[in-house]
């Protein structure tokens, strides 16, 4: 995989093979577009198994960072934060996913952030962006999961997406929501 991302030099040319992607994949087929020079990048197929390889490539590596990691207990600070691949932050739809953290021993939203970014996400060649943060109380005794508030650093996450990931990640459990608190 890593071969086929160093033929792609910079976001352009990147945006242009997820273009050529969507094309070869469409009803609408052209192989004139995708083999034109002007948009072709030397060294890759733009046929669609490459295409598909692509994406398979990319959400193998996405499957590899876990849906939700939060502590088993307590009241503490957390962020939703959207994971995609490398080169990928223009306007073209990249393969992503979103994924809850949160850690009573992060003093900010920021902290979280920041070990996400560095431990988790760096070493598998994946960035990513803070949609948001709140609170997160976790009764594991009464299996009750509460997302509130929102994070002054990053401001409110869309609670519904995370209660989403939690009641999947945590079955069993009433997991709710509201905008209140801090």
């Amino acid at each position: 995989m890593a071969s086929r991302w160093k033929l792609v030099r910079n976001l352009q040319q990147y945006a242009i093979v997820l273009s050529c992607c969507r094309i070869a994949n469409s009803s609408q087929a052209s192989n004139k577009f995708a083999n034109t020079s002007q948009y072709r990048i030397t060294g890759i197929n733009h046929s669609k198994p490459f295409c598909r390889n692509v994406t398979r490539e990319m959400a193998d590596l996405l499957s590899q960072v876990a849906d939700v990691d939060i502590d088993a207990n307590g009241t503490f600070k957390y962020i939703l934060i959207r994971v995609y691949g490398p080169d990928t932050t223009d306007n073209s739809d990249p393969p992503s996913k979103l994924i809850v953290r949160g850690y009573q021993r992060a003093s900010y939203h920021v902290d979280i952030y920041e070990e996400v970014q560095a431990k988790q996400l760096k070493q598998l060649g994946l960035e990513c962006e803070c949609e948001g943060g709140g609170r997160i109380k976790h009764d594991r005794d009464e299996k009750r999961l509460l997302v509130y508030g929102y994070s002054q650093g990053f401001g409110r996450a869309n609670h519904q997406l995370a209660v989403d990931l939690l009641k999947v990640n945590f079955p069993g459990y009433e997991v709710t929501w509201t905008n209140d608190g801090y």
